[in-house]
């Protein structure tokens, strides 16, 4: 859960200062706060990527794991992005994944979403919003599928 929330806290600074996301997703809000819906299908093991996040990612029990002499690199990832994941890490060192969640709670997009005890998608409109970015949706959107399109060939398929 601490991964989640930190992965989303970054992700959102990075939309906040550079416009655009670190990487992108969906976002879900739920019981105990907002997260990233993709990365949680990858811990859960449910992604069409699965198999490639296995090479150096595994859970016990509620930790997710780095796999033994797995590097994961960060060579998609811009110096920007780096230091921003950096930056929320250090910022949140003391709090644990519960302070994380009322922390969360807090969030406008999340409160606009509380979706109770199931799930509901945060609108990405909703999340500009408490951003006080409206109006910057479809750049969004648009430098989004670009990245996404980027990794795709990365990975060596069509996105």
């Amino acid at each position: 859960m601490r991964v989640l929330k930190l992965l989303y806290l970054a992700n959102r600074a990075a939309l906040q200062e550079a416009g655009r996301p670190i990487f992108s997703d969906r976002f879900v809000a739920m019981r105990r706060g907002p997260l990233p819906g993709g990365v949680y299908d990858l811990i859960k093991g449910v992604h069409r990527d699965v198999g490639e996040w296995a090479r150096y990612f595994r859970t016990d029990r509620y930790d997710l794991v780095l796999v033994d002499d797995a590097d994961p690199g960060v060579g998609a990832l811009t110096r920007f992005d780096v230091e921003t994941l950096r930056r929320v890490a250090e910022e949140h060192a003391d709090r644990d994944e519960w302070a994380l969640v009322d922390e969360t709670h807090r969030l406008p997009e999340w409160i606009r979403n509380d979706p109770g005890d199931s799930s509901r998608t945060i609108p990405l409109a909703d999340l500009l919003d408490a951003l006080g970015m409206r109006g910057r949706e479809q750049a969004i959107r648009d430098e989004m599928a670009r990245r996404g399109r980027v990794r795709a060939a990365l990975l060596g398929r069509t996105a």
